[in-house]
């Protein structure tokens, strides 16, 4: 059990590092300096616009590694907890934003950003660690 809930753990925080390297390569790609990309900009970034993706993404993995045994959800089913994530999680930038007036264009790109670039990160760390770590169903 407990080396489930390690590769748990790191299939979490490839997915965080994923995220903090994609926004900052989108940022470089934007036209701002590499250093202040990756080191400054895009963690700000996604620890402000996707702190509620990662904590329901973590509870969802928790949830999958307590109900199955192996590693809890399979690849699809954990893919679909990082769509779910990440659509509460455009919702909680919305709400957060613009309050009970209607959502700036500006809200909704920077909602739609961080959602895309969570969901790439945890599709790819998902079925990276999967593949690299194998633990049978017992």
């Amino acid at each position: 059990m407990v080396r489930i809930f390690f590769v748990l753990l790191l299939e979490f925080a490839v997915t965080v590092l994923f995220a903090v390297a994609f926004t900052g390569a989108f940022f470089w790609a934007q036209g701002v300096g590499a250093m202040q990309s990756f080191s400054i900009d895009a963690p700000a970034f996604v620890a402000d616009t996707m702190l509620v993706a990662f904590a329901i993404f973590a509870l969802l993995l928790v949830i999958g590694g307590i109900r199955k045994r192996g590693l809890g959800f399979g690849v699809w089913a954990t893919i679909l907890a990082a769509i779910i994530a990440a659509l509460v999680n455009a919702v909680w930038i919305l709400a957060r934003t613009s309050g009970v007036a209607i959502p700036s264009l500006d809200t909704v790109l920077v909602a739609l950003e961080a959602g895309g670039i969570f969901l790439l990160a945890a599709a790819l760390a998902t079925i990276g660690v999967r593949r690299v770590i194998k633990i049978r169903s017992s």
